[in-house]
């Protein structure tokens, strides 16, 4: 009782006091480092125009990426409950980064009766697939860059070759197991058998197992289906990466599209790490130290257009997350107390569609 208490209270420490503190330090950074009254300045000369296309262009990524996690569920659900549940992962994600990718599969059990297990690992395929779709185009942006003669800073290069030869290696393996699912569960099963592990854990970890496989099952799927896979997910970023160009617009830049795609693979795969709720601070900070080590300024310009960006960002995954609490019929209370609740039991995944009342 005294560990969880304990453990308990770490988590209470690490959510509401060190990654606040984060974002504050990135904002005392950003402060120190620009000139305030200059950001002001371009934030109020901003064009609404390039604005509201940004907003535009974020609203056809979330449409696009919301039909990409529809293929991956194998149209077995109303597009509109994928989509709005998907906005309320962002919105999950605003108050705790991580939490959307929790919320996703238990909205998935609660609306549909997809399984815990079936359901995150469908969530960890659209991650895999998303690091693997920026760290590409980013890896070409970058390929480019370098044969138009400009410099590509060492560690972006690195970041990029880094996470597109990992998640290719990984999406190989997996696609090999997907095919192979009966034949990869039961080697492991044998391995497990030889050592010292209860029955009860080892057929536990092989369910486990059998669910993350099952989330995969798409990559066993026709041609044609895999290549709407990896195209929607080309395709998915590149719409990002539209929004941000015209976030750029709005405030005067006009970045090359191989600057604009390298720094965007930087911003994206930072998600992915420690975050203040928001990614208030930490976003803005690294735009800038990605962008500008591009080459592009000056830097009060490029901050300006993280703000807006990030501002088009904040107000409509708040905006769609709101109209999915009630197109789901769920509470914000009971979407932000996900992580309070014991962890769903991993079964093996049938992807069901029984809807529930």
């Amino acid at each position: 009782m005294a560990d969880t208490h304990l453990g308990a209270s770490r988590q209470r420490v690490w959510r509401y006091g060190v990654l606040p503190l984060i974002g504050v330090v990135a904002i005392a950074i950003l402060v120190l480092r620009v000139d305030v009254g200059s950001i002001l300045s371009e934030l109020r000369g901003a064009e609404l125009t390039w604005v509201l296309a940004s907003a535009a262009a974020l609203t056809i990524f979330y449409l696009v990426r919301a039909a990409r996690w529809h293929l991956i569920l194998g149209r077995r659900h109303p597009y509109t409950l994928v989509f709005w549940i998907s906005s309320l992962g962002y919105l999950a994600n605003n108050a705790a980064p991580g939490l959307g990718e929790l919320a996703k599969p238990w909205l998935l059990r609660r609306r549909r009766s997809v399984p815990f297990a079936a359901g995150m690992s469908t969530v960890v395929l659209e991650r895999l697939l998303d690091f693997w779709g920026l760290a590409t185009i980013g890896l070409v942006s970058f390929v480019v860059l370098a044969v138009q003669g400009s410099s590509v800073p060492g560690w972006l290069l690195g970041v990029g070759a880094g996470v597109a030869g990992a998640t290719t290696l990984i999406l190989i393996a997996t696609f090999v197991a997907a095919r192979n699912t009966d034949s990869v569960v039961s080697w492991i099963r044998r391995v497990l058998n030889r050592l010292p592990l209860s029955p009860r854990l080892a057929e536990r970890v092989c369910d486990v197992i059998d669910s993350l496989l099952a989330g995969a099952a798409i990559l066993r799927s026709s041609l044609p289906t895999q290549i709407a896979l990896f195209g929607s997910t080309w395709a998915t970023w590149l719409i990002n990466a539209l929004a941000a160009y015209l976030a750029f617009r709005a405030v005067g830049l006009d970045p090359e599209p191989a600057v604009l795609v390298g720094g965007l693979m930087a911003v994206a795969v930072s998600q992915g790490l420690p975050a203040p709720p928001g990614y208030i601070g930490t976003y803005q900070a690294v735009w800038l130290l990605a962008y500008s080590g591009l080459g592009l300024g000056p830097e009060e310009k490029v901050l300006a257009a993280a703000i807006v960006s990030h501002g088009v960002i904040l107000i409509l995954t708040v905006t769609y997350g709101f109209l999915g609490l009630q197109s789901v019929l769920v509470s914000a209370r009971e979407l932000l107390s996900l992580r309070k609740e014991p962890r769903p039991a991993f079964a093996p995944a049938g992807l069901t569609s029984e809807e529930k009342p």
